[in-house]
């Protein structure tokens, strides 16, 4: 998608969209082979949150440090995926307990939506906290990862799905 945008190379678009590199980024596409279902960001509601994620890292002036890593001073920013994420059984456990920690402090009760948007919230921050302090638990970006697509960071524990 990039190429084509920047330098307008194209290519031939495959038949079926869950393998069409202009819906889906590199990775993204990986993920379909792990019995995932990621969000594209050109044809879901998900550009827009992609979009402001792009915005926000230019505004916090945070510059790539690496593939999928962007930074500034202390502050980091990386990308996860909390429905892939939770295919690790530790971070699934821990998103939960937390959760429902939390559910079990609130006063008034909340709907489902709100529960999953917590949820992943907490999976994320757990992600951020490994990449942070236990990076070999993460399935870094390999040689073939395009730097301009970004990278989503994932448990290596999510490479193996039931």
């Amino acid at each position: 998608m990039l190429e084509l945008v920047t330098v307008g190379t194209c290519i031939d678009v495959p038949a079926e969209a869950d393998n069409n590199p202009y819906l889906f980024r590199m990775q993204e596409l990986a993920l379909f082979g792990r019995e995932q279902r990621p969000l594209s960001v050109v044809r879901d509601m998900i550009g827009s949150q992609s979009t402001k994620g792009i915005h926000f890292l230019h505004r916090a002036r945070l510059a790539p440090m690496g593939v999928g890593i962007w930074g500034l001073g202390s502050t980091t920013a990386i990308e996860t995926y909390p429905a892939a994420a939770v295919a690790d059984l530790d971070v699934a456990r821990l998103s939960a307990s937390l959760l429902a920690d939390l559910l079990g402090q609130e006063r008034k009760p909340r709907n489902d939506a709100w529960q999953g948007d917590v949820r992943d919230a907490i999976t994320c921050a757990l992600i951020a906290m490994l990449h942070r302090q236990r990076p070999e638990r993460l399935e870094a970006p390999g040689p073939e990862a395009e730097p301009a697509e970004g990278w989503i960071w994932l448990p290596k524990a999510a490479e193996v799905t039931a």
